[in-house]
């Protein structure tokens, strides 16, 4: 099924009009949904996981608030929220070896998929700041699929990453596997070939373009920070 774009006058905002210079307002959010799903038969394949009203930003500079929309499956979530982030940075990467499909990408064992629902999520987005995601997840309530919708919700937090005040992100409560690494023989590679990648977001300002991709969950990343849930329904 294919979705509507949001309009450019959406997307395009002065940063005098965002939360903390880089975040959309919660309005403005509801807004792009409503223009993207359209008609109200498109509406009604989706319910919600919890409240319909959206939390209030806080006065944290890096907790995100985005709403979390999913499709019938997966994949079609992840690649629909990369082609909206196609849309807002006209130089976007995305690593030939991230494919979406159930045997490259997955949710963490302790993270559940609900197919047509949406869900309002406040995501801290600079926790564990240099650490690993694996050092990370055990114990913590992490965002599952919700870490997408950061950059598509949020693209101007994204073009304002730096080492420090606004890290590059992990998304967390994902993993994955490149079809090179599957296929590989060399036993230098074969113990993280079972989704022991974490997909990635950041800004590289030497191309000037976003970077999505996927670095091994065990290693940690100098400007990488780990993202946790705040509060939020688990589905």
């Amino acid at each position: 099924m294919t979705f509507n774009a949001p309009q450019e006058s959406d997307v395009s905002l002065h940063s005098s009009t965002l939360v903390h210079e880089v975040f959309t307002p919660v309005e403005v959010l509801q807004q792009q949904f409503e223009d993207e799903i359209g008609t109200s038969r498109r509406r009604k394949m989706f319910h919600w996981l919890g409240s319909e009203a959206p939390p209030a930003y806080t006065d944290d500079p890096e907790e995100a608030i985005v709403l979390v929309m999913c499709l019938g499956t997966l994949q079609a979530t992840f690649d629909h929220a990369c082609e909206m982030m196609e849309k807002h940075f006209p130089a976007f990467h995305r690593w030939g070896g991230l494919l979406s499909d159930d045997e490259h990408l997955q949710l963490l064992i302790n993270e559940r998929f609900e197919p047509w629902s949406l869900q309002w999520q406040r995501i801290k987005l600079d926790t564990y700041l240099n650490e690993s995601p694996n050092d990370v997840r055990v114990g913590q309530r992490l965002p599952g699929i919700g870490s997408i919708f950061v950059p598509v919700q949020h693209p101007e937090r994204i073009r304002r990453i730096n080492s420090s005040t606004r890290p590059a992100l992990w998304m967390s409560g994902l993993s994955c596997r490149s079809p090179i690494e599957r296929s590989s023989r060399s036993s230098a590679m074969a113990h993280k070939t079972n989704m022991h990648r974490t997909p990635n977001i950041t800004f590289n300002r030497l191309k000037n373009r976003v970077e999505l991709g996927a670095s091994w969950s065990a290693d940690s990343e100098p400007g990488f920070a780990v993202p946790i849930l705040v509060d939020g329904v688990r589905p």
